[in-house]
């Protein structure tokens, strides 16, 4: 395919049972999107086809209610033939069940991080109705900078939604909880067991209920309690084998009643080696290489240890040139945790390593790099998250929001261009409301004979000469008028100017006869002229 709708394909990002997602360019803007698809034609009649394109609606419907700077916006929805499909944020990064599979290694912190936005990107979607119902890694998205997005609200439940949820189990098995799978009514509280069984898969690299079918999965989470954290790895601070297991709770009651309850537990944790503490993902036991690893920084450390001793056994001399040393080796260690770090995108971590060895070493030019480099990636995070809520909001058509965004953004970054193009699209849609209200309250005045609304509405006295003019003689001679217009079309000159065009219909009963007359009939066009923040009348013109 080479366009869905509007919209120019560059390149296919995944395929899946229903269909298609595509990278592709909308081109009014030029803004990178994804776009998911779904070919409902490939599904039976009936009931069945029926069911699927309601859910695939519901994803578009749930979660274009929702504006979160972790959850994947959605732009557009539309169908084309027999192809359905949703217009997203593109975020460039990588599924976290793929880092799971590569088996990553993260610090706890780091996963506490991801956990605690989840968990209130969740909360947000709960506290407006939405329970998502496929928490899993695979609808988790991690882009460059670390952040976690949620995607594909397919299955997502509406409170106001009247499909019926009981007797049918959605969502994916190894991630359902007891009473998903048991095809009862959910609430959010299902979310919290699936987001309990990423966090234990995060710790353990296992999944808490595995069998060699769907059936025995199925049935290990309704009726077997989840293994401890801890018998599969035994370095898991003891914080976590209390959160994981109320989040495991099979009856939803003894489970967190909130995503926020969860993400405080997560950010309470007390252990000293969650600040610390570096796990493989997705892997329980160290490989070779870094067994071996650990042998040559034993042999390191030995050696070392001997300097150290002909050192202490030497003249005062040699001692000093030791302290020297072992200094200059503390501050290469310290860069080398910052660098890391910062490969591993936890800016914020390598904001706070680069601050304290500048305490110790004001001028360490590496310290001050990545903290230079680092700031500079989190101003660039938030700045997204900003964007992407201002474009939100323009495509939501609150454009008073999305200029204030954006007028937020330029004042962080005077040359962001889709900050500059959207202002310039927010204020345009803004003009264009005003313009609109103006006419209609002109027509309304005329109908009123309210002359003082009539004129509140024009700048220059000319102009007002010539509306008050002819008001006087229209009040003056006629009842009963009644102005109509239609098939306005604003068209902007520039940011300050703009002319409306349209059909102008003015009838009114002439006051000596008592007979009613068509006044006007025909197309005006009215010059507009922004003066401060608001527009006025210029000029008036018939053609």
């Amino acid at each position: 395919m080479e366009k869905i709708g509007k919209y120019k394909i560059i390149e296919i990002l995944g395929k899946g049972a229903m269909g298609v997602v595509y990278k592709a360019i909308d081109p009014d803007i030029g803004r990178e999107v994804a776009i998911k698809t779904t070919h409902f034609d490939l599904f039976p009649e009936g009931r069945s086809r029926e069911e699927l394109m309601q859910r695939f609606m519901r994803e578009a419907q749930a979660a274009g209610r929702l504006t979160h700077p972790n959850i994947v916006t959605i732009y557009d929805v539309g169908r084309e033939g027999d192809l359905t499909y949703i217009v997203m944020q593109n975020i460039e990064g990588k599924k976290l069940s793929t880092i799971i599979a590569n088996s990553e290694i993260y610090s706890t912190e780091y996963i506490i991080r991801i956990m605690t936005l989840i968990c209130q990107a969740l909360d947000y979607a709960h506290q407006s109705g939405i329970v998502h119902r496929d928490i899993k890694p695979d609808n988790i998205l991690i882009d460059h900078s670390g952040n976690p997005f949620l995607v594909d609200f397919g299955v997502a439940w509406m409170e106001t939604s009247t499909v019926t949820q009981t007797g049918t189990a959605m969502g994916t098995p190894s991630y359902m909880s007891p009473e998903q799978v048991l095809g009862k009514r959910v609430d959010k509280r299902s979310d919290i067991f699936s987001l309990g069984v990423i966090l234990f898969e995060l710790l353990s690299g296992k999944r808490p209920f595995e069998g060699d079918s769907i059936k025995t999965v199925m049935y290990k989470i309704v009726h077997e309690e989840s293994p401890s954290v801890r018998d599969l790895r035994k370095d898991v601070p003891a914080g976590f084998e209390f959160i994981v297991s109320k989040a495991l709770a099979k009856d939803p009651k003894q489970r967190y009643q909130s995503c926020l309850e969860l993400a405080d537990d997560l950010s309470n944790m007390t252990a000293p080696s969650t600040k610390t503490m570096t796990y493989s993902i997705g892997q329980v036991e160290p490989t070779t290489a870094k067994k071996e690893k650990r042998t040559k920084l034993k042999i390191v450390l030995v050696a070392s240890a001997g300097v150290v001793i002909l050192a202490a056994a030497g003249a005062l001399y040699f001692l000093r040139r030791g302290e020297d040393r072992a200094t200059t080796q503390k501050i290469s260690e310290k860069i080398l945790k910052i660098e890391k770090s910062f490969e591993k995108q936890l800016f914020t971590d390598t904001v706070k390593l680069s601050e304290e060895l500048l305490k110790e070493d004001a001028k360490n030019p590496a310290a001050q790099d990545y903290l230079t480099k680092a700031r500079a990636k989190i101003k660039e995070a938030v700045i997204g998250s900003m964007v992407a809520e201002g474009i939100a909001s323009y495509d939501k058509g609150d454009y008073e929001k999305s200029v204030q965004i954006m007028e937020e953004v330029l004042r962080k970054d005077p040359s962001h261009k889709d900050a500059q193009s959207y202002l310039g699209l927010a204020n345009t849609a803004l003009s264009k409301k005003e313009i609109l209200q103006i006419i209609e309250q002109q027509k309304r005045a005329e109908m009123d004979k309210d002359l003082r609304s009539l004129l509140s509405d024009i700048g220059p006295a000319d102009a007002v000469a010539q509306r008050k003019e002819d008001a006087d003689l229209l009040f003056n001679n006629y009842d009963e008028i009644d102005s109509r217009t239609d098939k306005i079309a604003v068209k902007f000159k520039d940011g300050d100017h703009a002319d409306a065009t349209f059909s102008h219909l003015l009838t009114g009963v002439y006051k000596k006869t008592g007979k009613k007359k068509v006044l006007f009939e025909g197309v005006r066009t009215w010059s507009f002229q922004r003066q401060g923040r608001t527009w006025k009348i210029i000029n008036f013109h018939v053609e």
